[in-house]
């Protein structure tokens, strides 16, 4: 894998170039299979703000709906009575008692998720 830089004398080449080239698989410029990422060159400064833009819309996300862990579960929990228990406390969006898919028995905890935030904290 390689990457290369290519500085054009005017922005509309630039932009024709990326418009042109981006997710496409020329032959002979990348492995099979692989496609060109061609987009503007962004220093660091820029790049750190979309990562912590990126971060603030996931934290976001992640406050629209409540996920619990539970660990511990006896082996006679399913994901049906998980969903049921914790429906005393609110909506629940999901709920998954994980598996393990070779012997298909619990592996002692699970998820669930309300649809909000304040169901979470009861």
């Amino acid at each position: 894998r390689g990457y290369a830089y290519v500085n054009f004398k005017n922005h509309e080449d630039a932009v024709k170039f990326v418009e042109a080239v981006n997710e496409t698989e020329p032959e002979g410029f990348v492995e099979e299979g692989m496609k060109i990422s061609a987009s503007r060159h962004q220093n660091k400064a820029e790049r750190e703000h979309i990562k912590r833009q990126c971060a603030k819309e996931r934290q976001a996300q992640f406050m629209k709906y409540a996920n619990l862990y539970i660990k511990n579960l006896d082996d006679s929990i399913t994901s049906e009575t998980l969903k049921e228990v914790f429906s005393e406390y609110g909506d629940v969006m999901s709920a998954k008692v994980m598996m393990d898919p070779e012997s298909n028995t619990s592996k002692g905890f699970g998820f669930v998720s309300f649809k909000d935030h304040e169901s979470a904290q009861k």
